[in-house]
C-alpha cells in the first residue's frame, strides 16, 4: 500500500510580509524563479560552448576557400592559354572550311581541255577562275568552250581575251565564274 502522504501544518499565523508583494515574489523566486535561472544558465551556457564549435567550422571553411582559391589562381593561366588555343582552332577550322579546293577546280577545267591546248596561266580564286592558255586550231577551241558552258559547274564562261599568233597559235583567256 502507498504510504499517505504527509501533509504539513503550519500552526504559525502567516505573517504581513508574506502577504506583501514583496513576500510572493520572494516565494516565488525562491521556488519557481530558480528554476527559470538554472534553464537560462544552461541554455547560455550551450550557446557559449556551442559557439567554440562554429568557430572551429568558420576557420576550417575558410581555410578550404583559400585553398580552392589558390588552386583556381594557378589554373588561370592554363585556362588563358586553352581559351587561347581554342579560339585558334575554331579560326583555323573556319579558315579550312572556307578554303579553295583547287584540286577540284583544275580536274574539272582538265576534264575539258581538248588535245594540243597548253595553259600559260591558271588562276583560281573564291568565286572565279582565270585561265590562259595557247590553242593549236580554233576548232578544239569551239569544243573546250562549249563543254565548259554545258557542264553547269561554272554560271559564265567568259572570253577575256583572243589573239592569233602565227608561232603560238590561238592565245586566249578565260574568265569562269562559279
Amino acid at each position: 500500500m502507498p504510504a499517505a502522504q504527509e501533509e504539513r501544518i503550519n500552526l504559525l499565523a502567516p505573517s504581513e510580509f508574506e502577504m506583501s508583494f514583496w513576500g510572493k515574489f520572494l516565494r516565488w523566486a525562491v521556488t519557481t524563479g530558480r528554476y527559470v535561472i538554472i534553464v537560462t544558465e544552461l541554455i547560455v551556457i550551450v550557446a557559449f560552448l556551442s559557439r567554440f564549435k562554429l568557430d572551429t567550422q568558420v576557420a576550417g571553411l575558410k581555410d578550404d576557400i583559400q585553398g580552392k582559391k589558390n588552386v583556381l589562381d594557378a589554373q588561370a593561366t592554363v585556362e588563358t592559354q586553352f581559351v587561347q588555343v581554342q579560339k585558334k582552332l575554331a579560326a583555323a577550322g573556319t579558315l579550312l572550311n572556307s578554303t579553295l579546293n583547287a584540286g577540284d577546280e583544275i580536274a574539272a577545267v582538265d576534264r575539258t581541255v581538248p588535245p594540243g591546248l597548253r595553259f600559260t596561266d591558271f588562276s583560281i580564286s573564291k568565286d572565279r577562275d582565270t585561265i590562259g592558255a595557247d590553242v593549236v586550231d580554233s576548232g578544239s577551241l569551239g569544243l573546250m568552250l562549249g563543254q565548259m558552258s554545258r557542264s553547269g559547274r561554272w554560271k559564265t564562261v567568259e572570253v577575256t581575251g583572243l589573239a592569233a599568233d602565227a608561232i603560238k597559235g590561238i592565245t586566249l583567256s578565260l574568265t569562269l565564274t562559279r
